[in-house]
């Protein structure tokens, strides 16, 4: 069972890679932000709950995306592991996140962290905004927030991860194939163990 994390800032490319990267491997891909944007969208219940943090730029508790996590992680049927867009944010969410998936005996693989500079991230966000018309994409202080909020956060999740020898930079500054031909040197090995 293969089980990765997709990590970067936001515009680095979480979400294409991701799907790239569970259909080329047989993954269930689980992207908490496209579920609660949808949920939001659909105004039910969970959407109502999440949308003053998705509209102010903050994190949604632990508890919320946690509850959510599990019950995602029971639909995989058919797949011999996930990845995981968009989550864990802060080294707290990284522990639960082990701590989840160990408890179903399939602990985390590997974190592939999407390395893009600023001006690139700004660049996607900005494009990003007009062709998905993300609402939380389409105004500079809550795009300032949420970079913030990952900045503040990113260095501890990177360390969890490098202390448990789980950790993979990809360049994400260029094109979509060049990156995913990055991760793709990092997965497959994995698939030999």
């Amino acid at each position: 069972m293969i089980n990765l994390v997709i990590y970067g800032p936001p515009g680095s490319g979480k979400g294409t890679h991701a799907k790239l990267i569970a259909e080329r491997y047989n993954l269930f891909h689980i992207s908490l932000g496209e579920f609660l944007r949808k949920e939001k969208a659909n105004k039910t219940d969970i959407g109502i709950t999440v949308k003053p943090f998705i509209d102010s730029g903050e994190l949604i508790p632990d508890q919320i995306i946690l509850n959510l996590l599990r019950k995602l992680l029971f639909l995989k049927e058919n797949k011999i592991g996930v990845v995981i867009d968009g989550f864990p944010r802060t080294v707290e969410q990284a522990k639960a996140l082990s701590n989840i998936l160990e408890e179903a005996g399939h602990p985390v693989t590997l974190l592939l962290d999407l390395d893009v500079n600023k001006t690139e991230y700004l660049k996607r966000i900005r494009s990003r905004a007009n062709k998905k018309n993300r609402t939380d994409d389409q105004h500079n202080e809550i795009i300032e927030q949420r970079i913030e909020l990952f900045n503040k956060n990113c260095r501890g999740v990177i360390r969890f991860y490098k202390r448990r020898n789980k950790y993979k930079r990809i360049f994400a500054h260029k094109d979509k194939e060049f990156t995913h031909m990055q991760i793709c040197q990092c997965v497959d090995p994995l698939l030999k163990l």
